[in-house]
């Protein structure tokens, strides 16, 4: 699920690079209008859900990797503990 939600924030973050490029974001920066105002929405929404779904995954994956870490451990101690009954 992390390296889906990764690979999605990345794909969706080109998405809204070339959204940007396609509707003039300079001229929205630079005189404060443009005439594509509903695709630059589009775009600043494509990029936020990106910077979401990148945190998202990032943050799977570092809970995926600490739950292997915990499971790791109980499985030493669970081994510990037969072993020292025989």
């Amino acid at each position: 699920m992390s390296v889906i939600c990764i690979v999605a924030g990345i794909l969706l973050l080109i998405v809204s690079m070339i959204l940007f490029h396609a509707n003039n974001l300079m001229e929205l920066l630079r005189d404060g209008f443009t005439n594509h105002l509903a695709g630059i929405f589009v775009a600043l929404t494509i990029f936020l859900i990106s910077i979401f779904t990148l945190i998202t995954g990032i943050a799977l994956r570092s809970i995926v990797l600490d739950a292997k870490e915990d499971m790791m451990l109980i499985e030493k101690r669970i081994r510990e503990e037969a072993s020292s009954r025989r």
